[in-house]
């Protein structure tokens, strides 16, 4: 390769970097940002920040500023018998919720049931591990938005 052609190359290769960086600088980004929930970790837009703000019983619930966001966690293994029982009765009246599929993901429509939303439209998603004996549950005024942390959950 003599060094007109070594040239010719470095200036394609230079030509093909800063276009592949353009494009990447003008693709739409969503800023997406990891939370942990003691048993796993999920992803969310970066502008909902989840904080504990319920434990009890094996029951931990993650809510954001407002409260229109959460993600509740039931460990059965360390709630007590009766609390068990209330847990199951609970995840089995969310499945009679209507429900439909989104990308892979069984949403269910239900309302806001308590403080200052009640009646407001809310799109919940239930993930469970039978080999940890954890249920998950998801509740967000979007489905996009629940579904992104459905899909995303992943156990430790």
């Amino acid at each position: 390769m003599d060094k007109k052609d070594f040239l010719m190359f470095a200036a394609l290769f230079a030509a093909i970097v800063l276009l592949a960086l353009g494009i990447r600088t003008l693709a739409p980004q969503e800023n997406f940002h990891s939370i942990d929930v003691g048993v796993g970790t999920f992803n969310c837009s970066e502008n909902i920040n989840f904080t504990l703000t319920n434990s009890s019983d094996g029951f931990k619930e993650y809510t954001n500023e407002n409260k229109t966001y959460y993600v509740k966690v039931i460990d059965f293994k360390e709630t007590s018998f009766y609390s068990g029982i209330g847990y199951s009765m609970a995840l089995d009246y969310i499945r009679n919720y209507s429900s439909s599929s989104v990308d892979g993901v069984t949403v269910y429509k239900t309302t806001a049931n308590i403080g200052k939303y009640i009646g407001e439209e809310r799109h919940m998603a239930l993930i469970d591990n039978n080999e940890k004996n954890i249920s998950i549950i998801i509740s967000t005024p979007s489905v996009d938005d629940t579904v992104e942390i459905a899909s995303s959950f992943k156990f430790y």
